[in-house]
C-alpha cells in the first residue's frame, strides 16, 4: 500500500510582505492548509502582534513569545483532514518544536482526541505519533508557554496519509432494487443492486413477510447483485439485499414482487377417442398462453389404412374423413392457438387416396 509522506514548512515566501504593527489579531496561524500535487501549502495566514502574544518568523522558524511580548496561553494550527483530499487516511503526525523556556508543552489532537502529548524539549526535537487511522475530523497542533520571559518555536509539521485508492469505506447502497407486479408464472426481471466501498462489498439477498429490511430470512445461494424472484405462488413478497465489506455493510431498500393470479384451464388430448399421455404434454394453461409441451407425436398406421399423423386440432373429425385440413392445425407448442377455455385437442390423420380405374 503506497503511502505518501507530505513535509510541510512553516515558512512561506509571501510572508516577507507582512505588515507587522498594532491592529492584527489573534488568531489560528494558518486557518486552513490544501494540498496540491503532493504538497501542502499555508491559505489563509494570519500573523498576530497584540499586548500580550508575539508570533513572526525566525529564519526557519516560527517563532510565539519573546521577551519583547512574551507567550503565556495556548496557541494552535488547527485543519480538517478534509483539506487534504477526499476520502484519505491519515496514518502519522509529527511536529518539530523547541522552547527556550522550561515548562512548555506541545499536544497533537485528532478528531478532539489527544494522540500525543508532553513537554518541549530546549533543543530542536521531532514529536510523533504513528498508527493512526483518522478519516475525518479536525487535525490540532498546540503548544502552550508558560513563561512570561521565554519562547517557543515551530519549524515544520509532517502528514501521513494513504491516498483515496486505497482508503478502505463501508458499503453504500448506490443503485436499490425495484418493485414490479407479475401474473402468477410469468418470468420476472432480476432484482438488482449496486454498492460501492473499499473493499468490493459481498452480497446477501433476504425475503421477508412485511415490508422492512430487517430479520428477514437469507435466501440461500442468493450472493450476487442480482436475484430473480419466483413468480410460481400468487401473493406480495418483500425482498432486501445486504451489502458487507470489512468495513461494514449497507442494506437496501425494500423491492415488493406482487404475483397475481391468473386462471388456469385444463387441456385434454385424444387419439383415436382416447385421452393420449404419451410425452408428458401440458395439461394445465395460465389463460391467454399457450400449451408449452405437445405429446409425442402418434405413430402412422395408428388406427387402420396406413393412416399418417398430420397435427393437432381442437376440430374432432372423428371416422368422418374431411377433404381439407382443419385450419387451426398445429405441429408445434409456438404454433399452438391461446388457451381461454377448456379445451380439447384431437390427433388428425390423413390416409392416402386410392386411384380407381
Amino acid at each position: 500500500m503506497k503511502k505518501l509522506k507530505v513535509l510541510f514548512t512553516v515558512l512561506c515566501v509571501a510572508c516577507a510582505t507582512t505588515v507587522w504593527g498594532e491592529g492584527y489579531s489573534t488568531g489560528t496561524i494558518p486557518s486552513g492548509w490544501s494540498t496540491s500535487g503532493g504538497n501542502i501549502t499555508m491559505s489563509n495566514i494570519q500573523w498576530a502582534y497584540s499586548s500580550s502574544t508575539y508570533i513572526g518568523l525566525n529564519s526557519s522558524k516560527i517563532q510565539i513569545g519573546s521577551s519583547k511580548k512574551p507567550q503565556t496561553s495556548d496557541w494552535t494550527i488547527q485543519t480538517p483532514i478534509s483539506n487534504f483530499g477526499q476520502s484519505i487516511k491519515v496514518t502519522a503526525i509529527s511536529i518539530t518544536a523547541y522552547t527556550t523556556a522550561t515548562t512548555a508543552t506541545y499536544d497533537i489532537s485528532v478528531n478532539g482526541s489527544s494522540v500525543k502529548s508532553g513537554s518541549l524539549t530546549t533543543s530542536s526535537t521531532s514529536y510523533s505519533v504513528s498508527n493512526l487511522a483518522a478519516t475525518s475530523g479536525d487535525i490540532v497542533i498546540t503548544l502552550k508557554g508558560s513563561s512570561s520571559s521565554k519562547a517557543m518555536y515551530l519549524s515544520n509539521i509532517t502528514v501521513t496519509y494513504e491516498s483515496s485508492g486505497s482508503t478502505e469505506t463501508a458499503p453504500s447502497i448506490t443503485q436499490h432494487p425495484k418493485s414490479a407486479t407479475y401474473d402468477q408464472g410469468a418470468t420476472p426481471a432480476k432484482l438488482t443492486i449496486t454498492a460501492s466501498g473499499n473493499p468490493t462489498p459481498t452480497y446477501q439477498w433476504y425475503s421477508n413477510t412485511s415490508n422492512n429490511n430487517s430479520n428477514g430470512t437469507e435466501i440461500s445461494g442468493a450472493t450476487e447483485a442480482s436475484y430473480t424472484p419466483s413468480t410460481a405462488t400468487a401473493g406480495t413478497f418483500y425482498y432486501y439485499c445486504v451489502a458487507t465489506n470489512s468495513q461494514g455493510s449497507a442494506s437496501s431498500n425494500v423491492a415488493t414482487i406482487t404475483v397475481n393470479t391468473v386462471t388456469t384451464y385444463t387441456v385434454q388430448w385424444m387419439v383415436g377417442g382416447a385421452e393420449y399421455i404419451a410425452g408428458n404434454p401440458t395439461t394445465s394453461v395460465a389463460s391467454g398462453s399457450k400449451v408449452t409441451t405437445l405429446p409425442t407425436a402418434p405413430a402412422d398406421n395408428s388406427l387402420s389404412c396406413a393412416e399418417k399423423f398430420m397435427g393437432w386440432s381442437a376440430q374432432n373429425i372423428g371416422a368422418t374423413p374431411q377433404i381439407d385440413a382443419p385450419a387451426d392445425l398445429f405441429t408445434t407448442a409456438d404454433a399452438s392457438p391461446a388457451i381461454t377455455e377448456n379445451t380439447t385437442f384431437y390427433a388428425v390423420f390423413a390416409k392416402p387416396q386410392q386411384n380407381n380405374k
